[in-house]
């Protein structure tokens, strides 16, 4: 028998169930979050293993939000007591907004314009401030990375390094200084931590800094004292998505005319955008591009020099993308056993260090770690295997070259102690191989943009193929045809042999 449509249609429509996007909580950071849309939020529980796992949200709404948002937030509230801050995107994606509860999901960097508001005495209030984050599933060690001032290896702090047991989880936003040195302290703005521990531990948490022990609330085993614990991650939406940017503190190598090309592009992706603007500071200069076109493009040039540049782009009157500290300059590549990596064991290089002396990434060999780190740092010599860590002797050098030659310099060390040769070779099949020390210098070479214009590559030997000169020779000779062919004929390569007889003399 037919239905009438009437009918049909009225069997449908009761067949349709409109799922609404769950609302968030009111929280106590609504009034600072003006302009943000709540992402994520989560009533974190006093114990938790979410180690491979995404925490129970209440409301998730990042598959909706994509890449669409130039600014995050955070509101933490504990009983009262409240934090909000926000500041520049460390990411493109939503989801990585939240706790970092899966391997690779590691973030360890400054970021720029950090806004802090709060009622819990102590935390510095203010906006245009410097952020650190701390951001990782894994355990983590006091070790410091010096890029942080005033961080210390003696207390889990605002400077400390993930290492390669998961298991115990940071999500640590500070206030640190904007420069390196700095008189201004590093402290924690707010800290959750353990949350990819066993279920038998508590969570550690606090806002601002922890008045006693370890200032970053690690192992502070508290949560059971709050019965309210609720994180609230926000985005602001974005008016432009950009295609091409510099990153904070990066060096563009110089070109044969003593300057470098930094390209702006993006589209307009609010219909309210009718042009954007490009502001460029530096060098006692100031030039403003701006453009109609929903599709736009800058190509700005930008002098090599002891100098930094500000990079700041506006639509509809808001700054919607900000860059700090791009330089020009030349790039180097120090790579070795050893000696090309040794970091303090008598005496402190840190004086040779200079706000012009820059690195990419990280030499650590744990290669999740390796590829987490893709941001650009300070060169600094007397910590290894660190974030920016280029070993005492590369920094001394740099240090010599900026002083002569008057321009910023990059140091990428990719050096390993105590390995032969073999340890060195590229993976021919897959030169990328991060699980190769060739593959993870190549990756961060590529990815700082200085694959191609290095200036120079040194390699400085141990002691490791001792009595092996055969095997030494050939395999320098295979690693050095990779290179030529990788980094080209351009940049000058330099060897040191640290022994005039690396091959033990038989009797």
């Amino acid at each position: 028998m037919r239905r009438p449509a009437a009918v049909v249609l009225a069997l449908l429509a009761a067949s349709l169930v409109v799922v609404p996007t769950p609302a968030s909580a009111a929280t106590a950071c609504d009034a600072a979050a003006a302009g943000f849309t709540p992402v994520l939020q989560l009533d974190l529980p006093e114990r938790a293993n979410y180690l491979n796992t995404t925490p129970p949200y209440s409301l998730d709404r990042t598959a909706e939000i994509g890449s669409n948002f130039d600014r995050v937030g955070y509101c933490l509230e504990l009983d009262g007591q409240w934090v909000w801050t926000a500041m520049e995107p460390f990411s493109t994606d939503a989801r990585r907004i939240g706790l970092p509860t899966r391997p690779g999901e590691i973030v360890r960097q400054r970021v720029g314009d950090l806004d802090v508001r709060s009622n819990v005495p102590g935390v510095t209030e203010g906006t245009g401030q410097s952020g650190y984050l701390e951001m990782w599933p894994n355990q983590y060690a006091k070790t410091a990375s010096a890029q942080v001032a005033n961080g210390s290896a003696a207390t889990y702090d605002a400077d400390d390094s993930p290492t390669t047991p998961l298991g115990y989880g940071s999500f640590q936003v500070s206030q640190v200084g904007p420069t390196r040195p700095s008189t201004v302290p590093a402290k924690p703005v707010f800290a959750i931590n353990t949350f990819t521990q066993s279920s038998a531990s508590l969570l550690s948490l606090g806002i601002g800094a922890r008045p006693t022990a370890d200032p970053d609330w690690t192992f502070a085993d508290n949560a059971a004292q709050y019965t309210q614990r609720r994180l609230t991650a926000y985005v602001r939406t974005s008016l432009v998505s950009l295609t091409q940017a510099p990153q904070d503190r990066q060096l563009i190598p110089r070109d044969a005319t003593g300057r470098a090309t930094v390209p702006v592009a993006g589209r307009m992706t609010d219909p309210r955008v009718k042009s954007v603007q490009l502001t460029v500071t530096g060098n006692g200069e100031t030039e403003v591009y701006t453009s109609a076109s929903r599709d736009f493009r800058f190509t700005p040039r930008i002098k090599a020099g002891l100098h930094e540049y500000t990079f700041e782009l506006k639509a509809l009157g808001r700054v919607v993308a900000r860059r700090d500290g791009i330089v020009s300059g030349d790039a180097y590549v120090v790579q070795g056993q050893s000696n090309a990596e040794a970091s303090m064991y008598n005496g402190a290089a840190s004086g040779e260090e200079s706000p012009y002396l820059r690195s990419f990434g990280s030499p650590v060999s744990d290669p999740s770690i390796s590829a987490a780190d893709r941001v650009w740092g300070y060169a600094t010599g007397d910590v290894s295997r660190q974030s920016g860590s280029v070993g005492q002797w590369a920094i001394r050098m740099g240090r010599q070259l900026v002083n002569k030659y008057k321009v910023p310099i990059a140091l990428i060390n990719g050096a390993h102690g105590g390995q032969p040769i073999s340890f060195f070779q590229r993976n021919d099949a897959n030169p990328d191989d991060i699980t190769t020390n060739y593959g993870r210098l190549r990756q961060r070479l590529t990815a700082a943009g200085v694959m191609g214009h290095l200036r120079g590559v040194l390699w400085y030997q141990g002691e490791s193929d001792n009595d092996n000169a055969a095997v030494h020779v050939s395999g320098f000779t295979s690693l050095l045809q990779d290179w030529r062919s990788d980094f080209g004929t351009t940049p000058k390569y330099y060897v040191y042999q640290v022994r005039t007889r690396p091959v033990a003399t038989r009797r």
